[in-house]
């Protein structure tokens, strides 16, 4: 037999071609290579030699070859041919998920709802979280228990907050709400962990419980990379910078073409404030994305660590090969802590694209990120 279904794909072992739909997909001849060893042991763990030999039988090649080629099949094969990672060990390629029952038109909307304001909520920006906001609280009104839709809301609420869009310190109250909900309505889902752990840690200062509900969400998509990233800014926000570098590379390993573990890594590290930031991951990230908002504040963060204050200020260094973006100093107002609660030492500035700024006011309402990592590790537990 030659041809293998894979979901909605076929594998031709002769000709080693991946089709879907009768079409051919344009993937490199390692990457089938690849996917063939892990279809020969489908269910079992195939470990990194045994790849490696399978598909560079000849040749000596490095471990990241194989796990560039291993991220390349997961985006584009998807749910299809889940791939989940054993530390230290290999890769299995799990069983294709039973065909579910009909969507019904209400599920189908939520569902769309929840991907419209995930689309929004990742693009950071002012206009972009009020769409996200807008789109999960469309899913709710069609099914107030969808976990998914309350752990968006959750997520828009606590970055509302976060970048000073929303001044009032009761959003990270309303954020904890929905992120309580969600991992009520949808435990095993990961995101949903993620949204219990960020809202409460903002919120409360609850370090014990952010910790469990992270562990609990790698332990649920341990073949992601945002729970890895998840971690790493946990990790980050603690002062434990071993620990945020451990997660970091957990995510690299995954996935180390994701723009998301490019950027995510460097600016978790950067909060911990014990860390020399690369600045050459961030540059290859904005020519692959020259409007990617993250990635221009996370680089401005790293200017100002190095002490580049004016390159912060100014735009990207000269070198680097993108479009000149203009940056805007910030002075932060001061964080509105519950009474009681400690507060941060005072931080001289922060970083953000004038794109991401909010509107209305030459004063910006957006806090630096050190003041939030400082804050919250003046409230952490001994560890």
């Amino acid at each position: 037999m030659t041809l293998h279904a894979i979901g909605p794909f076929t594998l031709d072992t002769r000709t080693l071609l991946l089709l879907r739909e009768g079409e051919i997909v344009k993937i490199p001849m390692k990457t089938v290579e690849v996917l063939l060893a892990l279809l020969s042991r489908q269910g079992e763990i195939a470990t990194k030699d045994e790849l490696l030999k399978a598909a560079w039988p000849d040749s000596i090649v490095e471990e990241a070859n194989l796990t560039v080629h291993v991220a390349l099949l997961r985006k584009t094969l998807g749910a299809a041919a889940p791939i989940e990672t054993i530390p230290k060990r290999g890769y299995r390629l799990l069983a294709a998920p039973l065909d579910p029952s009909p969507e019904t038109a209400p599920e189908r909307q939520v569902r769309e709802a929840v991907l419209r304001g995930r689309y929004f909520w990742n693009k950071f920006t002012r206009s972009s979280l009020e769409r996200a906001a807008a789109a999960f609280g469309e899913g709710l009104a069609i099914d107030p228990d969808s976990g998914e839709a309350h752990s968006g809301l959750s997520d828009t609420r606590l970055m509302q907050g976060l970048f000073g869009f929303d001044p009032d310190r009761r959003v990270f109250g309303v954020a904890r709400e929905h992120g309580e909900k969600a991992a009520g309505f949808a435990p095993l889902s990961a995101d949903a962990q993620a949204s219990l752990a960020f809202s409460g840690l903002f919120d409360r200062f609850d370090f014990m419980g952010a910790e469990a509900a992270l562990e609990k969400a790698r332990a649920l998509a341990p073949g992601r990379v945002e729970p890895h990233l998840w971690s790493a800014l946990f990790h980050a926000l603690r002062g434990d910078t071993l620990r945020a570098l451990a997660a970091a590379r957990a995510a690299s390993a995954i996935d180390p073409i994701s723009l998301k573990v490019v950027v995510g890594s460097g600016f978790h590290l950067y909060l911990s404030e014990q860390y020399e930031p690369d600045l050459d991951p961030l540059q290859r990230a904005l020519e692959l994305e020259p409007e990617f908002a993250v990635a221009l504040w996370a680089m401005g963060l790293a200017l100002d660590q190095l002490g580049r204050f004016e390159s912060a200020r100014t735009g990207p260094p000269s070198s680097t090969p993108v479009r000149p973006r203009p940056w805007s100093r910030i002075s932060p107002d001061p964080w509105p802590f519950p009474e009681g609660a400690p507060r941060p030492r005072p931080c001289s500035t922060g970083w953000a694209p004038r794109a991401s700024l909010p509107t209305g006011s030459r004063r910006s309402r957006l806090r630096s990120a050190k003041m939030r990592a400082q804050s919250l590790r003046s409230s952490a537990p001994s560890k």
